[in-house]
């Protein structure tokens, strides 16, 4: 699931310890990462498409496209908080989910995500749109195919 992470690192000639140093975490966390052994964190994510000038859809081979147009007024992905927290996403899940037709409610979401493969129930879709869970990257992956929207338009 991960070889592109691996291969965009390997075009640029760098190391595992490379990456790690500049994602702030040890080399062997990143080796995880790159072997899908370890989830990757949303904003892992985000710094990796960041890095590399491409989308986290890329990165996770939902899509071959591989470069990504960085919306008007600079950084790609502005959903940070003031405190510079990142917003992982949560007004984006609320606000698809009420637009869909028919209505959804949270309960109902979390009984689609269920279907879809992720175990997630009402107080974790709660907790999500509020900003105060994390969402892995299986997750997104799995928000965004319920949600019919791409990841990079989720996180934005």
């Amino acid at each position: 699931m991960y070889r592109r992470i691996r291969d965009m690192r390997e075009d640029k000639d760098l190391l595992q310890k490379d990456l790690a140093e500049y994602l702030q975490c040890g080399q062997v966390c990143y080796s995880y990462y790159e072997t899908g052994k370890r989830d990757i964190p949303t904003d892992v994510l985000i710094k990796l498409a960041e890095y590399y000038g491409t989308s986290i859809d890329y990165l996770l081979g939902r899509t071959d496209v591989k470069t990504l147009c960085p919306k008007e007024g600079g950084n790609m992905f502005k959903n940070k908080n003031p405190d510079g927290t990142l917003n992982l996403c949560g007004k984006n899940v609320a606000r698809l989910r009420m637009a869909m037709r028919p209505k959804v409610s949270q309960n109902d979401l979390a009984g689609m995500l269920q279907l879809a493969g992720l175990d997630l129930e009402k107080n974790a879709v709660q907790r999500i749109e509020s900003g105060k869970r994390f969402v892995t990257d299986i997750e997104l992956e799995k928000l965004a195919e319920v949600l019919g929207v791409s990841i990079d338009e989720l996180i934005r």
